[in-house]
């Protein structure tokens, strides 16, 4: 379900919140949810602190999900520790390495890093695994673009979602 107002997006996290509280008490043990907590509280919510503490249990409990070590990387890069978050991407991509979204969520780290050399390597290795993913396209129609290779960014542009295409 779509949000149409602040107030229904804000109704829609907390529902979703409680329903992953409600998870955890029935399993505490449950990495998953503990993961997708931190995500809806970091991405969602705003409340990064919750999202860190949220990764740690997961990561505690589950030290080998890539899915939270491709969530927390970005919670670590975006909030001061840029090594520590691609260090973090870096795991995921190596636990799943058949994973687009986490050689795009590494891509992503890296051009963020102004490391595009390695975000284009990265960005290709999800390319090479699944050629019509949005995110790995945008980004490299970003490297494309930030390097005057205006052709192949159109092309990669082409290649995401509308919604990326319309980001300006």
């Amino acid at each position: 379900e779509l949000a149409s107002s602040p107030a229904q997006r804000d109704d829609l996290i907390n529902q979703s919140l409680a329903a992953l509280d409600r998870s955890i008490a029935l399993d505490p043990e449950n990495a998953y949810a503990y993961t997708y907590r931190g995500y809806l509280r970091d991405s969602r919510a705003w409340d990064w602190a919750g999202a860190a503490a949220d990764f740690e249990q997961a990561e505690a409990l589950d030290p080998n999900n890539a899915l939270l070590r491709a969530f927390y990387s970005m919670n670590l890069f975006f909030w001061g520790k840029p090594s520590e978050g691609l260090a973090m991407a870096r795991k995921a991509a190596a636990i799943d390495s058949l994973s687009a979204g986490a050689w795009s969520n590494l891509g992503m780290l890296y051009f963020c890093a102004n490391q595009n050399d390695d975000a284009r390597a990265a960005l290709q290795r999800a390319l090479d695994i699944q050629p019509d993913s949005r995110w790995a396209n945008y980004v490299m129609g970003l490297i494309e673009l930030k390097d005057d290779n205006t052709d192949r960014a159109l092309a990669h542009f082409r290649a995401a979602d509308e919604s990326f295409r319309l980001t300006g």
